[in-house]
């Protein structure tokens, strides 16, 4: 089950890490900032109804719903991909460069860190385990950068951060998705066992952030 489940988590990676590259590459630039607010929209959609439909299956059908339950969706995706996406060939054929070790820094710098941070509550910050997970995460992050400065074809490119346009954007991003998942853990507790809310109550509260998310983020775009 957790070996399918990472399985799913690489393909997620995929699809997350290119399908807004992929977006960029088929519109034109005057159109580029409305496709990335509907990819928005999106996700706010799926935010939405993500957990009213999984709940629908784990009532219907059972847990192993999460494995085949996407496949149609998939399927009408990759159909839509052959249909509608221009042919996107190389200019010139050349090896594949990889960033091998690049990939395997980034690996070591974030797998320790979330180790660290599942175990605090356990633990405690002060723990000596937890301590030196986090100073091999800051180390190997060290590492990282190192690595990627010299790359030929880094997995971060790091002289995109000299763009003070591109480098805002990130820090908003993120400032924006501490906050996302801040909300969206922290307030059901606060509303169910502070607040004495009913737990379908709690749910309508909590959606009015995606639901907004899809009426804001296309116009945002």
């Amino acid at each position: 089950l957790i070996a399918f489940r990472a399985l799913q988590g690489v393909g997620t990676a995929m699809i997350v890490a290119n399908g807004i590259a992929i977006a960029t590459a088929a519109f034109p630039g005057n159109e580029r900032g409305r496709v990335l607010g509907i990819i928005g929209g999106v996700v706010g959609a799926g935010l939405t109804t993500g957990p009213l439909l999984g709940g629908i299956l784990l009532s219907v059908l059972d847990w192993r719903a999460i494995f085949y339950a996407r496949l149609p969706l998939c399927l009408v995706g990759i159909l839509s991909a052959y249909l509608v996406l221009p042919e996107d060939r190389p200019r010139e054929r050349r090896a594949l460069d990889f960033d091998a070790l690049g990939t395997v820094t980034l690996f070591l710098t974030i797998a320790p860190f979330l180790v660290a941070v599942n175990q605090v509550p356990h633990l405690g910050l002060a723990a000596p385990s937890v301590g030196g997970l986090l100073a091999a995460s800051v180390a190997f992050l060290a590492l990282f950068l190192y690595v990627e400065s010299r790359a030929k074809a880094p997995i971060l490119a790091l002289g995109l951060f000299r763009d003070a346009g591109f480098t805002g954007a990130n820090i908003s991003n993120f400032l924006f998705f501490v906050a996302h998942a801040a909300l969206t853990f922290l307030v059901p507790f606060l509303l169910i066992r502070g607040m004495g809310y009913a737990p379908i109550s709690a749910g309508l509260v909590v959606t009015t952030v995606p639901v907004m998310r899809i009426i804001v983020a296309p116009a945002a775009g």
